[in-house]
């Protein structure tokens, strides 16, 4: 079950981040975790109620949001946690930033997602088209 992660989820939400990332990470996940947006961070439940996965999202770019973490606990990548964690994050948040990690599958990943690289760390997923500036048709002259 996908539901949007509380503050007493805080503690299991942490260890799970750390069976993923590195110690080193731990004052990135504290400031993700506090400029979360409660509505459309989520957690991955299982049937049992443990945890399984996360998806935090911050405001920081208004007016889209900031996908900071998503994470799977690794006995269940593969599974399609991931996926499903993302498409319920997209429906929240069309309009959406984050930045990749460095691994060429995860960035592939979010590509076969819709997401676009703007540099070399930052991806952007957009519910409306985006047209650059050749793309627009000139106004037509009166005659």
């Amino acid at each position: 079950m996908i539901a949007p992660l509380k503050q007493t989820d805080y503690a299991v939400t942490k260890q799970l981040f750390y069976t993923v990332f590195d110690q080193t990470e731990q004052s990135y996940f504290r400031t993700a975790w506090t400029s979360r947006d409660k509505l459309k961070t989520l957690g991955y439940w299982s049937a049992d109620k443990v945890l399984l996965g996360a998806a935090l999202v911050s405001r920081s770019y208004p007016p889209t949001n900031c996908l900071d973490y998503i994470f799977v606990h690794p006995e269940h990548h593969g599974s399609g946690i991931g996926s499903a964690m993302l498409d319920a994050v997209l429906a929240l948040s069309p309009s959406i930033h984050l930045i990749a990690v460095e691994d060429p599958a995860v960035r592939e990943w979010y590509q076969r997602r819709g997401f676009h690289a703007t540099s070399t760390h930052v991806f952007t997923r957009h519910n409306y088209p985006l047209r650059s500036k050749g793309s627009i048709d000139p106004p037509s002259e009166a005659t």
